[in-house]
């Protein structure tokens, strides 16, 4: 049996030195990346919310002659990404522009490590007056999904 102050604490049991600032997150953040094959982008700020893409199923109801109903499964409807967040530098801005306009389908890998082929169809920024940051804009951005997973 241990006597008190023969047991492990703080750097032991939480592995190894504490962070200089007790408020400092313990994770680093993880990117939103762009990719389209060629060249990466990633993003500096990730976006505030995002709706994941979801499949929604087309169901066709008919009535039999025996008055019962029969449904129908038609085709999945296209699945769709949107997402939005602030840019706060010329650089992130020119760079949303750049990939929307590529015209080609990129792949997107969020926060989550989930991973989607998308053609963005729009950006939309918003500027926002602010002094200290002259490239201060809120954005939403859509697109359409045309596959998920890896390459």
């Amino acid at each position: 049996m241990g006597v008190f102050g023969d047991f492990d604490f703080g750097d032991d049991v939480f592995g190894g030195d504490s962070p200089e600032n007790p408020d400092a997150p313990l994770t680093q953040r993880v990117a939103w990346v762009f990719y389209d094959g060629v060249d990466t982008y990633v993003l500096p700020v990730n976006p505030d919310s995002a709706s994941m893409p979801t499949p929604n199923r087309t169901l066709t109801f008919q009535a039999t002659c025996t008055g019962k109903q029969v449904i129908y499964e038609g085709r999945p409807q296209t699945e769709k990404i949107s997402f939005s967040g602030v840019t706060i530098e010329e650089d992130q801005y020119q760079a949303f522009k750049n990939w929307v306009n590529k015209r080609k389908q990129i792949q997107i890998t969020d926060d989550l490590g989930q991973k989607y082929w998308v053609y963005l169809k729009s950006f939309k920024p918003q500027r926002r007056r602010n002094d200290t940051y002259p490239w201060l804009m809120d954005y939403s951005a859509e697109g359409v999904v045309l596959d998920r997973g890896s390459v």
